[in-house]
């Protein structure tokens, strides 16, 4: 599994009353036995694994059961995820889940009841997620050694009429089944934009969480991310809201999502990302509180993935490396800022997905 590589498709593959959108490569190009998993059979899947296309960067890969080998945990685009060990076998679903075989068949209600169930009660009312922008994490919430399930999707009814309810942060364990911190999924329903794409290739904006250690004096490490209420917000392990930070009021300024990294030298990280939109975008810094430090503006229409953080000239300090939307004069589409005074031992979250693998995963201490 080391030196294979995983894809995603937004077209299922559709084969003996299966789909999938996902596949492994080996380095040598062979596909890696048990893959794509549902339409082989290697999943087990039965008619309650409710696939369908996916987009973006939306997989996760790590150890969600505690065998120490890779698991792949995949959004989609719909209220429903998947979730395959390496040999391709999709895990199941706890009993709770009725007529539920398979993780994939488990319907992501907001409601624990109403996903137990496996349909609403009122589609016009009755609240579920939606995972089609969501860039999932694995990330041991609770200390036990094991990671658990991380997705922030957007939120919308049952019947798919309204959409803009912001989004909610579920976590889970590999069976489907909430920790008991997190039954209930954070809600954080304010909408400003972000949901859909704006044109002239700005796309909207990806639900992903930054897992990282940004306050001590909670247990555990703390999800940051960006809503479609143009705030960042933080929420600790246990499901409680930190803080909330206004980034903008404008429906025409978004984000792709933050980077986490000590800027400061003085042991306590910095919560850095980029805003795009039509108008324009700056480069932002927050500190731990999420109190802004510093905003500067970038050329054109800004810049749309996360910053990446790193010591790319080797001088001993970190630089801010921020890839733009516009490249100015055609010429420069890399901005790289450097940091006097920092250091490269506090690269919590540094970049896009977590790492240069962009596999979302925190590995267990």
């Amino acid at each position: 599994m080391d030196r294979s590589s995983w894809w995603r498709s937004p077209t299922p593959l559709v084969g003996g009353g299966q789909k999938d959108i996902v596949i492994a490569i080996k380095g040598d190009g062979a596909v890696l036995p048990g893959f794509p998993p549902n339409t082989t059979g290697a999943a087990g899947c039965d008619a309650a694994c409710y696939v369908t296309g996916g987009y973006d960067q939306n997989i996760a890969l790590g150890d969600v059961d505690g065998d120490h080998k890779a698991d792949v945990f995949a959004t989609q685009d719909n209220a429903y995820l998947s979730l395959h060990a390496g040999t391709g076998r999709a895990f199941d679903a706890a009993p709770i889940f009725t007529g539920r075989t398979k993780f994939s068949g488990i319907r992501w209600m907001v409601d624990y009841r109403l996903a137990q169930q496996g349909y609403a009660d009122d589609e016009a009312v009755d609240e579920q997620a939606h995972f089609t922008n969501t860039a999932p994490a694995l990330a041991d919430l609770d200390g036990d050694g094991v990671a658990e399930l991380i997705a922030l999707g957007s939120i919308q009814n049952a019947a798919q009429t309204d959409r803009e309810k912001g989004v909610g942060l579920f976590v889970m364990h590999p069976d489907g089944t909430r920790p008991a911190a997190w039954v209930a999924p954070p809600r954080f329903p304010g909408y400003l934009a972000g949901l859909w794409d704006f044109g002239a290739n700005l796309v909207g904006i990806t639900n992903q969480v930054a897992v990282a250690e940004i306050d001590p004096a909670h247990p555990g490490p703390e999800l940051v991310f960006a809503g479609f209420d143009g705030k960042i917000h933080a929420v600790d392990a246990a499901a409680h809201t930190l803080w909330s930070s206004t980034y903008t009021t404008s429906a025409e300024v978004w984000t792709g999502g933050v980077a986490v990294a000590d800027l400061s030298g003085d042991g306590i990280p910095e919560i850095v990302f980029t805003t795009y939109g039509p108008a324009g975008g700056s480069l932002v810094v927050l500190d731990a509180g999420g109190n802004k430090l510093h905003e500067l503006v970038l050329g054109g229409r800004g810049a749309m993935p996360v910053p990446t953080i790193a010591d790319v000239d080797r001088d001993g300090d970190l630089d801010i490396v921020v890839s733009l939307k516009d490249g100015e004069d055609h010429t420069r589409s890399v901005l790289v800022y450097e940091v006097p005074g920092s250091s490269g031992n506090c690269l919590l979250w540094p970049t896009g997905r977590g790492d240069v693998r962009r596999d979302g995963f925190v590995p267990p201490p």
